[in-house]
């Protein structure tokens, strides 16, 4: 959970192994919707969601394929989790989440606004995230 400005107010990690499609997203909201509680009267209501997950993902919120979690695979996430939480939801690719991410930690010091940022990940494979002119691509 984190404000507009960045400032992380909470991170949480739950376990989502060997779960079909249904029971992930009732702990992906449930979660969310928790956090929601938690923090909504020194912060106001919730208004946007950003997931990011593992795949790809189209520009509407759809895992198009999914190897890591096959669970996902053709589910339109965005509008499964706008349905649940009654807000606005995106959903990017993880990489590109943390190409985001970087990119808005370091606008302002090192970056423009409007700047390009190549984000190299290397885990078991090599991953880019790329942000173009402020905006992931």
């Amino acid at each position: 959970v984190s404000t507009f400005h960045g400032r992380v107010l909470e991170v949480r990690t739950d376990q989502l192994v060997d779960r079909c499609r249904e029971a992930r997203l009732d702990v992906v909201a449930g979660v969310i919707g928790e956090a929601r509680d938690r923090w909504s009267e020194g912060f106001g209501l919730l208004r946007q969601v950003a997931v990011s997950t593992t795949g790809v993902v189209d520009g509407h919120g759809t895992v198009l394929r999914s190897d890591l979690v096959p669970q996902w695979e053709g589910l339109d996430l965005a509008a499964a989790l706008v349905q649940r939480l009654g807000v606005s939801v995106s959903v990017e690719n993880d990489i590109n989440m943390a190409a985001w991410g970087e990119f808005c930690c370091r606008r302002g010091q090192s970056l423009s606004s409007d700047g390009d940022m190549l984000l190299v990940q290397m885990t078991k494979g090599l991953h880019t995230g790329l942000v173009l002119s402020g905006r992931i691509h």
